[in-house]
């Protein structure tokens, strides 16, 4: 998977930013260098990861 993220900040100094995943062009805003991680998890689902096939990739390895 590929995913741009995009971080701005504040006079304040508070972040906030958008993950984008590159194959769809799903996007989702998060606030604060807290947010990014769930953010990405979120996007990141179970049925992106591809089984294991013999001779080409590690088992749990992402398409």
């Amino acid at each position: 998977m590929t995913f741009i993220v995009r971080l701005s900040s504040d006079a304040a100094g508070r972040v906030t930013g958008i993950v984008e995943r590159v194959r769809n062009g799903q996007k989702e805003r998060f606030e604060g260098l807290e947010g990014l991680a769930p953010a990405l998890a979120r996007m990141a689902r179970p049925e992106d990861f591809a089984p294991a096939v013999e001779g080409t990739r590690t088992e749990g390895e992402l398409r």
